[in-house]
């Protein structure tokens, strides 16, 4: 049993690859290092942080609360995102329907499922957590015993957070096959596991400000376990962890790390006993869609048969696949919101107890501060932009059926300006529900609102031109289900990448020129026009030759 779930576990790794529609195998050890190179400054910028943070804490004998702190940080992160990796990886993939057929059983295939997408957030580890823990292990002056627990705590930590997310999903695909519209339920389960993700951020954000309210400084300075208590109650298996590596020299630490593998392992097999009897149920009909039939009336018939532009044709064919599609709506669209809902949720839940929403929105309206406040925006909106991979993988989307596009009667140039305005309006929709909710909460002036829109805007732009071309120049076209070719797209990364670069050197200039609303307002119109009229002819013109080369 365990061998077929090993076995089947490397085929669906291996069926993840990045190939593009040429059939280049690109050296995947050169896409790791440009990766490993490219999240390098966040890895330092966790690293220095610790080391200051370890420096003051120290001072008042609370660093060990660090590696706790730490832990249960990952383990939400991990659950969070959890739950659309599982959705994407459990349910929503073509392999499904070869995978049900073969003699496997449902643990054996959820077990296998379960680990790629395990493997998958030990990415999120490597970033998150690993430039933490060790910088306490070597400013504390650990012993061999800690980095030995480190690694077991590495390998397991992210087993229990997905457990509960798989929990949270299965009981809801369960009722798949009561639902005669297949897609809108996946919608429906989607937006509900979103919200179960959101509402578990509002409890903690609440526990965590009470706990705040009612402690002492004088009992935390004393009561370490009381410390890591606060921050590791939502994750026991965390508050285990935590103590293993602060105790690592003591016997206790041994007893912690073994209570911490006990509990992972009885939530693995409390997970495989449900998944035997849920998974199947849920998965099977999965892909199906429901559809219903109904006489036209005339005026109906002539409405939908009704001829309209080209470009608003392909145009809406763009966003309608997008919505149609459960993965590219969960990964390009529902996503979209997630980073608007994660800024707001902190600010409406928490007791405020330091500077005020009006005191806060004063401050924005001060005209000392507007200028790198609309640069910290204008940041977001490249992020945000990037981070909804709509452009990013527009090409790689077509998948096996690119070649349709080379006979539709629409040019390579408008195919491709049609596909960067599906991701410039997406990109404004979060974008918008941000900065407005912001501009209300906040009393904003009308003017900076107005700046802080257009501002916005043009970072949408900036972003969604680079995003296609990254994905002219490398397509991933050869995927078996909709998930690979958003979810496990590297240009998706590369262009976050870049969108963060631009932003956080844009801040950095602004923060230290010390320009003015309007001078930063120009500044944004006049650069960032300029490079995307770069963009737009190189897109035009270079991106319409490598359009014509992508064999689909």
């Amino acid at each position: 049993m365990k061998i077929n779930t090993i076995l089947l576990a490397k085929v669906l790794l291996k069926g993840g690859g990045n190939k593009s529609g040429k059939g280049k195998n690109r050296p995947r050890w050169l896409l790791w290092i440009i990766l490993a190179v490219a999240f390098l400054p966040l890895v330092a910028q966790l690293a220095v942080f610790t080391s200051v943070s370890y420096e003051v804490l120290k001072g008042m004998a609370l660093q060990s609360i660090i590696p706790a702190i730490a832990l249960a940080l990952t383990s939400f992160v991990v659950f969070f995102f959890g739950i659309f990796y599982v959705l994407n990886t459990f349910y929503f993939t073509t392999d499904i329907e070869s995978l049900l057929p073969l003699p496997f059983k449902p643990f054996e295939i959820i077990g296998a499922k379960f680990i790629v997408v395990t493997i998958y957030e030990y990415l999120t580890e490597l970033v998150v957590l690993l430039p933490v823990l060790i910088v306490y292990g070597v400013m504390s002056g650990s012993g061999v015993l800690y980095y030995i627990y480190f690694l077991v705590i590495f390998l397991t930590l992210p087993v229990i957070p997905l457990v509960i997310s798989s929990l949270i999903i299965m009981p809801l695909m369960r009722f798949t096959g009561l639902v005669k519209n297949k897609d809108r339920f996946k919608y429906i389960a989607s937006i509900i596991a979103l919200g179960i993700g959101v509402g578990f951020q509002v409890v903690i954000r609440k526990f965590v400000n009470s706990a705040a309210d009612t402690s002492k400084l004088e009992n935390t300075l004393t009561d370490l376990n009381r410390n890591v208590k606060t921050v590791t109650d939502f994750f026991p298996s965390a508050k285990f962890a935590a103590l293993s590596l602060i105790k690592s020299a003591e016997l206790s630490g041994f007893a912690n790390i073994f209570l911490f593998i006990c509990i992972t392992a009885i939530f693995v097999f409390v997970f495989l006993f449900l998944s035997q009897l849920l998974y199947f149920k849920g998965v099977m009909g999965v892909s199906e869609s429901g559809s219903r039939r109904r006489k036209l009336s005339r005026s109906e018939f002539e409405k939908i048969t009704a001829s309209r532009s080209v470009l608003l044709t392909y145009f809406l064919k763009e966003i309608k696949i997008i919505i149609r599609t459960p993965a590219y709506f969960i990964n390009c669209l529902l996503s979209n919101f997630i980073w608007p809902v994660i800024i707001l949720i902190p600010n409406i839940t928490s007791n405020r107890k330091g500077m005020s929403i009006s005191q806060f929105g004063e401050l924005i309206n001060q005209n000392a501060n507007q200028g790198f406040i609309l640069a910290i925006g204008f940041g977001f909106s490249l992020f945000l932009a990037s981070s909804n991979c709509v452009t990013s993988t527009a090409i790689s989307r077509e998948g096996q059926n690119l070649y349709i596009n080379k006979y539709i009667p629409l040019g390579f140039d408008k195919q491709i300006l049609m596909k960067v305005m599906t991701g410039v309006v997406i990109g404004i929709l979060g974008v918008g529900v941000l900065f407005t909710v912001i501009s209300i909460m906040f009393k904003l002036s009308l003017t900076f609102v107005l700046v802080l829109i257009v501002s916005g805007i043009i970072g949408i732009i900036f972003s969604s031109f680079t995003g296609i071309i990254f994905d002219l120049l490398n397509p991933k076209l050869n995927w078996d289900n909709e998930q690979k070719a958003v979810k496990q797209n590297l240009n998706v990364i590369f262009n976050m990448l870049v969108s963060l670069i631009v932003a956080g050197v844009f801040i950095v200039l602004i923060f230290f020129t010390g320009l003015s609303l309007i001078q930063t307002f120009v500044t944004i119109v006049i650069a960032f026009g300029l490079f995307i009229s770069i963009l737009y002819f190189l897109v035009s013109r270079i991106g319409v030759k490598l359009f014509k080369r992508i064999e689909g």
